[in-house]
């Protein structure tokens, strides 16, 4: 079982809808998929089951629970089926982020509570796809790249790409040097791309900078990703056919061969 974290270190750059795709293009290959949604704002889980029943889950079948010392839950009690076969989710809930604290390596076994969680479902799932939330400096983020193999930061075609860039490199080799020696950064992923000069630019101003550690792949600005959002369900899943979804599957494919090494090891022990 690998596990991938979605990071980035503000909102709007489509990490949440690029957790889901991404999600849907390996379960659409055959992989068991498991979605966890550590963002407070809980938006992939409201996607998946809609708010209504996102509101109405008591903390303790929340990845919440995970965190929350008064609760011990089981793998079942928190993982969710959803519609498509082999995918499930743990739902975020609204009480998620009040265990965001910062200073996260100072928070003891706490920052492990993610990794204990997946060692117990290893056997169960052969991706997990993590969704964290925009502020990278807490726990919750924290504890995520603790418990991951590998991660994917959406970027913007903007000024601030770059800026964004160095964040992530940063924390991830603290989360190295502390916690987990393990972890590496798959790339960087252009994504909602507008069809403007300057952001070609831009996006080769990151290449220029960043090469090889940027996706050859590309996400555009297209429709299709906030149509399959109100659907409820990855593109990939949802419309295999467009072109949005023919996109993501370029992504996976690629973070497939990024993975392959990582692969390869795990295999032959």
């Amino acid at each position: 079982m690998l596990t991938i974290s979605l990071l980035a270190r503000k909102g709007g750059t489509g990490k949440t809808t690029m957790s889901l795709s991404l999600a849907g293009a390996f379960v659409a290959g055959g992989a068991r998929v498991l979605c966890l949604d550590l963002d407070g704002q809980g938006s992939l889980s409201r996607v998946c089951f809609g708010p209504s029943v996102v509101e109405a889950l008591h903390p303790s079948a929340t990845a919440a629970g995970l965190f929350d010392p008064r609760y011990d839950p089981a793998p079942d009690d928190v993982i969710r089926p959803t519609r498509f076969d082999r995918l499930a989710v743990v739902p975020s809930s609204d009480t998620l982020e009040s265990f965001n604290r910062p200073h996260p390596a100072e928070a003891g076994e706490a920052q492990h509570v993610v990794r204990r969680f997946l060692a117990e479902v290893r056997d169960r799932f052969d991706l997990v796809v993590i969704d964290t939330g925009p502020n990278t400096s807490g726990l919750l983020g924290w504890a995520a790249l603790a418990a991951s193999d590998y991660v994917v930061s959406p970027i913007l075609a903007d000024p601030f790409g770059a800026q964004a860039v160095i964040h992530v490199q940063r924390l991830v080799e603290e989360v190295r040097e502390k916690v987990n020696p393990k972890l590496r950064i798959a790339g960087y992923l252009v994504n909602q791309r507008k069809k403007e000069a300057i952001q070609e630019g831009y996006e080769q101003t990151l290449r220029s900078i960043h090469g090889p550690m940027i996706f050859a792949a590309v996400i555009p600005l297209m429709a299709a990703y906030k149509e399959a959002a109100a659907a409820r369900g990855p593109v990939t899943l949802l419309k295999p056919k467009l072109k949005a979804s023919a996109l993501v599957q370029a992504v996976a494919d690629e973070l497939t061969d990024r993975m392959a090494d990582t692969l390869k090891r795990k295999d032959a022990a």
